[in-house]
């Protein structure tokens, strides 16, 4: 067990703790019991493979502090446990209680190195949550309902829109869940649209985006068909002058007949000059 503890080393971070109601709480912050033992425990857990216990524990932590943000994060995590065992139900009635409950409380993340808490994110929680829903709706058959969650993520719970960058980040890896939503319910049309409006924003996940995209092509074209289309959409870009509340200019990429638009803020010689040598675009391209 000593070893265990050893192997484990956790790094507690208190990444946010701010009040979001008026309670107080002040000078009383050192006798809060934040359920670090709790999270300790579990952790040890899950690396000893118990993942019953894992379940029992993360179970208790969230019905001992409903209010505290961290339980919002261990809802989802719990979420995952329950799926790999079936417990679909169960899942889903936990992720959507993340959508409908505001904590009173900060985070507190715990780090472990079994990788039981590794990918809880504060930011983009919700958004996962609905994620995780719009899968398991997918698997039920429901598509009308899976589509609404992804909408959800893609929109009101849509993280870091405080950060242009991110945003695009986040609907980038959003198209791939789009993509697979599509395929599930046959409309690779739908799944092109998607793709092709974010496989060349130069954002995380963009090479994952424009490998799905070519796959899905290749299922109606031959790869002399799209490096053919690649080079008419370059050939014909054009740059025309943005609507109301728009950039001043817009760069327009036909793909497939669906058209990209992106600011311009150069002209079309160097927007030419920068998409014949995108690794995407080349990628699409040679493969």
């Amino acid at each position: 067990m000593e070893n265990l503890r050893t192997m484990i080393k956790p790094l507690l971070a208190l990444l946010i703790f701010s009040i979001l109601t008026t309670t107080a709480v002040g000078q009383r912050d050192a006798d809060i019991d934040f359920g670090v033992d709790m999270l300790k425990r579990a952790a040890g857990s899950f690396c000893e493979g118990d993942t019953n216990q894992t379940i029992r524990t993360l179970e208790t932590f969230i019905a001992t502090f409903p209010d505290l943000g961290t339980s919002l994060l261990i809802r989802r995590r719990l979420s995952d446990l329950y799926l790999a065992k079936g417990n679909t139900e169960q899942a889903s009635d936990l992720l959507k209680t993340v959508l409908s409950t505001k904590p009173t409380m900060g985070y507190l993340l715990y780090v472990d190195s079994c990788g039981l808490y590794g990918k809880l994110d504060v930011s983009p929680n919700r958004a996962e949550c609905c994620v995780t829903l719009s899968k398991t709706y997918d698997q039920l058959g429901d598509t009308a309902t899976a589509l609404e969650y992804l909408n959800l993520a893609d929109t009101k719970y849509l993280p870091y829109t405080s950060c242009g960058n991110g945003m695009r980040m986040y609907r980038t890896k959003l198209s791939l869940d789009f993509a697979d939503h599509y395929l599930h319910a046959g409309d690779t049309s739908k799944a092109i649209d998607r793709l092709i409006q974010y496989f060349i924003l130069n954002e995380g996940y963009n090479d994952t985006v424009t490998a799905m995209l070519r796959s899905i092509l290749l299922l109606s074209y031959s790869q002399q068909q799209i490096t053919a289309e690649v080079k008419n959409a370059l050939k014909t870009m054009k740059i025309v002058r943005g609507r109301k509340n728009e950039p001043e200019d817009i760069l327009l990429i036909t793909f497939f007949g669906r058209t990209v638009k992106q600011a311009a803020y150069k002209n079309l010689k160097f927007y030419k000059d920068i998409y014949r040598k995108d690794r995407n675009i080349l990628f699409l391209m040679n493969g």
